[in-house]
């Protein structure tokens, strides 16, 4: 039998791998361990450095010729003019402007109430206005003489010179007609003519006016204003104020002005005598502009009183966080004229006879203001020093008038503002008023509220067509030398009014007023206490 010999070279590696497999499978073989006695570490060995200094290469002087050949361009290309044409835009029509205006009204205790308003332009270059306001209240059945009549009308035109400067004039005329209420009713009775007081006023405002802001060029204006102020009983004042002024931007940024104010004032009273307060002001002023903050110098250097009084003007305002949180301090003094139409502007009841005077005041403040979001405010407070503060105590003669006396004091006050905006609906305003006298010779500041609070809210609905308004006045009760010479206080006041318009279209609408609502019966004045709850209602129509 002949065996290829191939055949047994298979059977030959089955062997040898059997055999490797049972040798790896023996437990019985010994095991080694390698103990590691020093890590390795491989080492160069040290080599000499080469040093490489490398050098310019050496300088060629030779002169080189550089020959350039640049080809003619035509430097004259007439190019076709493109044809633009402009994207035709829907513009959304104006409304229609209403130059005319009529409120009226009436309501209870027999109040009547008109205002009428016109506005219009020529050619734009003349602005001209007028306007009428009637307002009278009769509260005879619950105070004898408690009532008022009060009238406004003035007439008005600008005329614009060039693109900066323009012309305007002003003419008003008042007329109030008041009465002595201030009278016990169990007591007393008088007539109405026997009780009625009427102060007519004029006034013609002539000025000129340019930019105030311009930088680029020379700001400046003037004004002339002449008036006459009188009574029921013949006293008299004519006065005249004039002013002109000049300011200039340096580096575009940093005002410097100068104001010239002249103030005249000649008062005949009921008996014949005359009085006279005269003023004249230089007020000189330069203001400084950085990132963060302001500096304004300068001064109010017045002639008065056949003397001279120099104050300082003195504010320096920095952004503390921007818009947010400004700080501001300052001091400023000057001269305030007391004259008839003043006095009288601030206490009807005053006598026809009143001495006049000028108080000199210096202001010491400080504060904070800025805008977050929809709320701005600003809050202030300091000193202030003032010689001859007005103060009113009752005629000893005539009990139903004042008097008016001058006063030396000090005073620390605080103010504050506010207004804020809430879902672009509602807008609410706030202010504070609160000073502390420290008077020379009088007891109490004399029918003068230290403390005073206002709170306005107006809110508009149905796609502004309905606006509700709201407002709350709070004053501290005013003192009183009483008829035994002992000081007495009047209560507080609360009054609290609130209203509603409603614009029914473009021309009509109705309004409706309630006030003091409280009803509350305070005394402003010793003896004439405020009318109590009363309102009116009304349309109104534009034109």
């Amino acid at each position: 039998m002949i065996i290829n010999k191939y055949f047994f070279l298979p059977l030959l590696l089955l062997a040898s791998t059997y055999t490797i497999l049972v040798a790896q499978e023996d437990d019985s073989l010994e095991s080694e361990s390698v103990e590691i006695i020093k890590k390795f570490e491989a080492q160069l060995a040290e080599s000499d450095k080469l040093d490489i200094n490398p050098t310019l290469p050496p300088v060629d002087s030779s002169n080189r010729v550089a020959n350039y050949q640049i080809n003619a361009q035509p430097l004259l290309i007439n190019y076709p003019a493109p044809d633009i044409k402009p994207i035709a835009m829907k513009s959304e029509e104006l409304p229609e402007v209403k130059n005319g205006f009529l409120k009226a009204g009436a309501g209870l205790p027999n109040m009547y109430y008109a205002e009428l308003s016109h506005f219009g332009s020529v050619l734009n270059k003349v602005d001209y206005g007028a306007g009428l306001t009637y307002h009278r209240a009769n509260n005879d059945k619950r105070i004898e003489n408690q009532k008022f009549i009060n009238t406004d009308a003035f007439l008005q035109g600008s005329y614009k010179i060039n693109e900066r400067d323009a012309l305007h004039s002003k003419v008003e005329f008042k007329e109030q007609i008041d009465h002595f209420f201030g009278y016990d009713n169990e007591l007393f009775s008088f007539e109405e003519d026997q009780v009625r007081q009427r102060f007519r006023t004029v006034n013609i405002a002539t000025s000129y006016l340019s930019p105030e802001n311009d930088i680029e060029k020379l700001n400046y204006g003037g004004k002339v204003n002449l008036y006459r102020h009188g009574d029921f009983f013949d006293s008299r004042e004519l006065g005249a104020l004039f002013s002109a002024k000049v300011k200039k931007y340096i580096k575009r940024e940093h005002p410097i002005g100068l104001e010239l104010i002249g103030d005249l004032s000649s008062f005949k009273d009921s008996t014949d005598v005359k009085q006279s307060l005269n003023t004249f002001t230089i007020r000189p002023t330069a203001s400084f502009h950085a990132e963060k903050f302001k500096v304004l110098i300068g001064g109010n250097l017045v002639f008065h009183d056949n003397s001279f009084s120099a104050f300082p003007i003195l504010e320096a305002i920095t952004n503390l966080a921007g818009n947010k949180l400004v700080a501001f301090a300052g001091w400023e003094g000057n001269i305030t004229k007391n004259t008839f139409r003043t006095l009288t502007n601030y206490s009807p009841y005053l006598v026809s006879n009143p001495e006049l005077f000028n108080t000199r005041h210096n202001d010491f403040y400080g504060g904070l203001k800025g805008k977050i979001k929809t709320v701005s405010y600003v809050a202030k407070g300091g000193y202030k020093t003032i010689d001859d503060l007005p103060l009113y105590l009752q005629n000893m003669q005539s009990p139903l008038r004042f008097d008016v006396l001058s006063e030396d004091a000090t005073a620390f006050f605080i103010e504050a503002t506010a207004e804020v905006t809430l879902l672009q609906k509602l807008k609410v305003g706030a202010a504070f008023t609160k000073t502390f006298y420290d008077l020379e010779t009088q007891a109490q500041p004399w029918h003068i509220p230290s403390l005073e609070v206002n709170v306005n809210a107006k809110y508009a609905l149905l796609d502004n067509k309905l606006t509700l308004k709201a407002d709350f006045y709070a004053a501290n009760p005013v003192a009183n030398i009483s008829d035994d010479f002992t000081i007495e206080f009047f209560n507080t006041l609360y009054d609290v009014s609130i209203g509603a318009e409603y614009t029914f279209n473009d021309t009509f609408g109705a309004w409706l007023d309630v006030n003091n609502l409280t009803s509350t019966n305070y005394e402003r004045w010793a003896g004439y206490q405020t009318f109590g709850t009363n309102f009116m209602g009304g349309v109104s129509v534009k034109f």
